[in-house]
């Protein structure tokens, strides 16, 4: 175990009381349940300014992407219209 620094702090009573019994019911310290309960916490900290970076990301590039998409689709067509005339007899398929 890493080296462990001794704080003190206040709780509310009743928020005391619902840990030493979830403790008690872990079959562990009240020290270790609010170590645990602290790094879930921070976990579940992480994960969301992940998701909320993710999320400005994605809507920055949005704008972006759907440009890039829309100056592609008319390349896209045109090489579906050819294939479709070299299929169909509209034109020598060595024109593809």
């Amino acid at each position: 175990m890493t080296s462990a620094k001794r704080i003190s702090i206040s709780v509310p009573v009743s928020l005391l009381k619902e840990v030493d019994s979830m403790a008690c019911a872990d079959e562990t310290s009240r020290a270790q349940f609010i170590t645990d309960a602290m790094q879930t916490y921070i976990e579940a900290r992480k994960r969301k300014d992940m998701r909320e970076s993710l999320r400005s990301g994605y809507e920055r590039m949005a704008s972006l992407n759907l440009d890039i998409a829309e100056s592609c689709i008319n390349a896209e067509n045109e090489g579906c219209d050819l294939c479709m005339q070299g299929l169909t007899g509209g034109g020598d398929v060595g024109d593809i």
